[in-house]
């Protein structure tokens, strides 16, 4: 979501309170103040929660290119031989799950009707999970927290460790080692209430459950969307990010039904591929401008003042699309 350009997802606010400060207050309550946070795109942004919850952070230097999985071979020094709690920093829990003490190793369990493309579990009567799969319908998923006893995190790594060296394995999510081993060490399902566990996946379900986002998101573009277009942030509607190109950042939105796409450049916009620094403009630029046009892929200029040869430091730009 565009939010999420500013800051990393874990550190917008849900009702007045930062998602990841909401974690941390909850694991404080049960006694666990032992916390690390793997960190990697915009860290800096995470530095903060070292003075107000003496919370260590470790950078995980692969975090643009792999997934969760090299995220977790990357902890497991801290990890290994310990009991652990594995959350993800953007899920906004009710009430606190944590405990001082766990029976066993678990991972929160929601139910969801109807199509879904979470990890859907099966499990014994005892509540062990005996099989995961991608996808489902009408099933209970892997949603939320996570926990490993110090018994069960040695087996766990070290599949984490042979998987992490296999070539091929790059994109995939650490849940991915216990769909293919759930018989190499147990793991029950910690079955969670209706409304319990959520994860935002999109400014929408954020406007839903917390009103303020209908309004006012404390983000620039969509500030500027707002403005440009004489309407509301909840007018804005449909936004779809797009993947981060080189430079720059773009999201697709709609309008009274129209479709555009906004077009954030990143700082290294201003420099050619030699790297020396384009023509500056003839005047100063402000950092927010626009471009309107016809389709993606076919701009027109602007309408601006004959004497300016400002480029915008925004696009907005109409795709065309029906």
């Amino acid at each position: 979501m565009p939010l999420t350009f500013e800051a990393p997802k874990g550190l917008l606010e849900v009702f007045g309170e930062r998602m990841i400060e909401r974690q941390i207050s909850q694991l404080h309550e049960a006694g666990v103040t032992d916390i690390y946070i793997m960190v990697g795109y915009l860290k800096e942004k995470f530095e903060y929660l070292i003075d107000k919850y003496d919370i260590k952070l470790i950078y995980n230097p692969e975090y643009a290119s792999k997934n969760t999985l090299a995220t977790v071979y990357h902890a497991q020094d801290i990890m290994r031989g310990r009991n652990m709690y594995l959350l993800p920093s953007d899920n906004w829990l009710r009430e606190n799950m944590y405990h001082a003490y766990e029976c066993g190793s678990w991972y929160s369990a929601v139910y969801m009707e109807g199509d879904t493309s979470e990890w859907c579990m099966t499990y014994n009567k005892k509540g062990r999970i005996t099989d995961v799969v991608i996808g489902g319908a009408d099933s209970w998923v892997m949603y939320g927290p996570a926990f490993l006893s110090r018994e069960d995190s040695v087996p766990f790594l070290n599949l984490i460790e042979s998987y992490y060296k296999h070539p091929g394995t790059e994109q995939l999510h650490w849940e991915q080692v216990v769909a293919d081993h759930c018989d190499a060490f147990p793991l029950y399902m910690n079955f969670q209430p209706e409304h319990q566990v959520y994860e935002f996946e999109n400014l929408e379900e954020l406007r839903a459950f917390d009103p303020r986002y209908q309004s006012k998101s404390d983000n620039e573009a969509l500030a500027l969307i707002a403005k440009v277009f004489h309407i509301e942030e909840s007018d804005i509607q449909d936004i779809q990010c797009l993947k981060a190109g080189m430079t720059n950042k773009s999201f697709l939105f709609t309008v009274d039904g129209s479709h555009y796409i906004c077009r954030i450049p990143g700082p290294g916009t201003g420099f050619s591929s030699t790297g020396r620094r384009r023509r500056p403009p003839m005047r100063q630029c402000p950092r927010w401008a626009l471009r309107t046009a016809s389709s993606i892929s076919m701009a027109r200029p602007a309408t601006r003042s004959p004497a300016s040869t400002t480029e915008p430091a925004i696009w907005i730009l109409r795709t065309g699309m029906r």
